[in-house]
């Protein structure tokens, strides 16, 4: 479910830019073209220095489920709550590699899952793919970062944290993180957070320049520990604002 009025979220800070870039209709399916398919060396608009694909690397698609995270704009709040097995965690790939692909040097990610061991597994993802799409990116694991497109991170950064479970460890987590300036907040898993209180103090670290647009996106399966604020923040304010009641949905077979 796509938030973009962001009701129900108060306490979070709205963004006052009107994102007139957008305007420009520049599609996911667009600006992943050009990373995924490389322009005939013969056409007069092929950019000399286009890197081609290494030979055996086949790059992925999107399903469409992961098709969902690149179509919403790229200012709006949205979460995807659905079952395990769908590919959410590998949309992720998709939606930074949108991202830093229409934003540059001004895009930076934060990724955030429950535990260390799990950060891992998507840090495997996004190393495998990365460095064919976006050629000189590099990973520090000191710093937990990738820099796209080489040291000096012309392309933006991706740094990867951990919220874990306790609340004496998501104070750690926090302050850990307290002083970032991120334009795209990932956060998977997040239902196993039992309140919102970490998201809501995570939500400082989202700061831009002005009109840059910056985005929250939420993955998660139902019924875990948050599931009932996750409902409250996003699916009853959705389905009131499609003229439903909301507080009465339930869960479908």
């Amino acid at each position: 479910t796509s938030h973009p009025e962001r009701s129900g979220l108060s306490n979070w800070e709205r963004n006052p830019h009107d994102f007139r870039l957008l305007e420009k209709k520049l599609t996911a399916a667009s600006a992943l073209r050009e990373i995924l398919v490389p322009p005939p060396a013969h056409s007069p608009t092929a950019p000399e220095a286009q890197p081609q694909q290494p030979q055996g690397y086949v790059p992925p698609s999107p399903n469409p489920i992961q098709q969902l995270l690149l179509d919403v704009p790229a200012n709006d709040f949205v979460h995807l709550g659905t079952g395990k097995g769908v590919g959410k965690s590998f949309g992720i790939l998709f939606r930074v590699a949108r991202d830093h692909q229409l934003y540059k040097d001004k895009a930076n990610t934060l990724i955030v899952r429950s535990t260390f061991q799990s950060l891992q597994e998507i840090q495997s993802i996004l190393y495998k793919h990365l460095i064919h799409w976006f050629p000189g990116t590099t990973w520090s694991s000191g710093e937990n970062l990738f820099k796209l497109g080489g040291k000096a991170a012309p392309l933006g950064t991706i740094e990867l944290a951990y919220s874990a479970t306790s609340p004496t460890e998501q104070i750690r987590s926090l302050a850990r993180l307290q002083g970032r300036s991120k334009t795209l907040l990932i956060l998977d898993e997040c239902g196993v957070l039992p309140t919102r209180d970490f998201v809501d103090g995570l939500m400082g670290v989202l700061r831009a320049e002005p009109g840059q647009p910056t985005a929250a996106v939420f993955l998660s399966n139902p019924g875990g520990a948050g599931h009932h604020w996750l409902k409250q923040t996003f699916a009853i304010p959705a389905a009131q604002s499609a003229g439903g009641p909301g507080e009465h949905m339930k869960p479908q077979r």
